[in-house]
């Protein structure tokens, strides 16, 4: 496996927080991030999709 803390792959890895990956998804799953890096040389992920809407509760307006 290629090294986790060169350069290009840390700057890649610094764009996805504006994407709405959440840090701790990142550092959980360095090595598929790593081999996704290898594998497409450094395209840029895709953002993550809006959450789901909360569905109305009308009870909980009483």
């Amino acid at each position: 496996m290629a090294n986790l803390t060169d350069a290009p792959f840390q700057t890649w890895l610094a764009t996805l927080p504006a994407l709405g990956y959440e840090r701790i998804w990142i550092s959980n799953n360095l090595p598929g991030l790593r081999k996704r890096f290898d594998d497409t040389g450094g395209a840029a992920m895709p953002a993550c999709p809006a959450p789901p809407e909360r569905a109305r509760d009308r009870y909980e307006e009483l």
